[in-house]
């Protein structure tokens, strides 16, 4: 797909407890995504993670321009 001109984008979640938000352009131009969150229990304090702003990854898609772009954007301002 990607050698057809058509921009790859791989989105993973769940990554809460290791990054509040992962992004990775590839030489080849893929782009991998991934956002999680990490909830305040007990259990999730021993994570390098415990204590940050969650994030969640919002997409904006213009359809005019064709064009696809991403921000991580903190959970409470949502």
């Amino acid at each position: 797909v990607q050698e057809r001109g058509i921009s790859v984008i791989c989105v993973a979640g769940d990554l809460g407890q290791e990054a509040d938000a992962y992004e990775f352009i590839h030489d080849s131009g893929m782009t991998f995504l991934g956002s999680g969150i990490t909830s305040e229990t007990e259990w999730n304090q021993q994570f390098q993670t415990a204590g940050q702003t969650d994030r969640v990854l919002r997409f904006q898609h213009d359809k005019e321009k064709q064009k696809l772009t991403w921000a991580f954007i903190p959970l409470e301002k949502i």
